[in-house]
């Protein structure tokens, strides 16, 4: 998902050490998110935007597509080390 999907919309507006940090906040704020509220987040759009605004406090400027997008593929390397953690 990263190198097919985020990489190619992010790599033109930032350099490589942006996207490293970039995404390493995201990631960051999206496991944090989900131990804060998950028991008063079912659906997880509190989580969500729990995470934009994180990241727009943060000073992370980048459009709201790009940010969803980001924000999913951390939600999902959350969700397969999760599964991992349970085998």
């Amino acid at each position: 998902i990263l190198t097919a999907v985020i990489v190619p919309l992010v790599r033109s507006k930032t350099t490589e050490k942006q996207r490293e940090n970039i995404y390493t906040v995201i990631k960051s704020a999206v496991w944090g998110a989900e131990q804060i509220l998950k028991r008063e987040d079912p659906t997880g759009e509190i989580r969500k935007q729990y995470v934009i605004d994180y990241l727009l406090g943060k000073g992370i400027k980048l459009d709201l597509e790009d940010l969803n997008i980001l924000i999913e593929a951390a939600v999902k390397e959350l969700n397969l080390a999760q599964a991992e953690f349970v085998k």
